[in-house]
């Protein structure tokens, strides 16, 4: 933010989300922490599978807990996501 006069924070914000979500996105991230990918990333097949698998992951975690109404969705859940996340990390 401290090398572009004048943006704001929803700005700043709103690139980083963009150069992160677009299929060609430069920003690759892993937990809270952003790094630009390399030149392979961006055009490999199987990266952009991964990504959409966190998409997925990320719109997942924004169903209300509320509507899993047993223990056992929960449950299936919580496997649903690390099966995913799996297959991103390798």
């Amino acid at each position: 933010k401290k090398n572009f006069e004048g943006i704001n924070d929803s700005q700043c914000s709103g690139l980083i989300h963009r150069a992160h979500k677009n299929e060609d996105g430069v920003l690759r991230k892993q937990g809270k922490v952003y790094t630009l990918r390399d030149q392979k990333e961006q055009v490999n097949g199987i990266s952009k599978v991964k990504e959409k698998i966190q998409k997925t992951l990320d719109e997942i975690s924004t169903i209300p807990v509320s509507e899993f109404t047993t223990p056992e969705e929960f449950t299936e859940l919580i496997e649903i996501q690390k099966n995913l996340k799996k297959i991103i990390n390798g």
